[in-house]
């Protein structure tokens, strides 16, 4: 999947746990953070800091694949 905003990052986040049968709660026990960070970062009103963003990818078994993107001739991303 190729996230591009913090609002779909925190969606797709929140898709994933629920998938994997995760509550809240587990995942903030695994990233040391409590249950309301995480509640409000998959509500996208946490930014977090890069450390933490990996820990929370950890706690739900994830990594990042960067992918470079096209620009248009006005040097904006597609």
């Amino acid at each position: 999947m190729i996230v591009a905003t913090p609002k779909a990052l925190a969606a797709w986040y929140k898709s994933v746990r629920t998938t994997k049968g995760l509550t809240q709660t587990e995942v903030a026990d695994r990233c040391l953070m409590t249950q309301k960070q995480i509640s409000e970062f998959e509500n996208g009103k946490l930014n977090v800091t890069m450390s933490t963003l990996f820990r929370l990818l950890n706690a739900v078994q994830l990594n990042i694949n960067l992918v470079e993107f096209k620009t248009n001739s006005d040097g904006r991303g597609q």
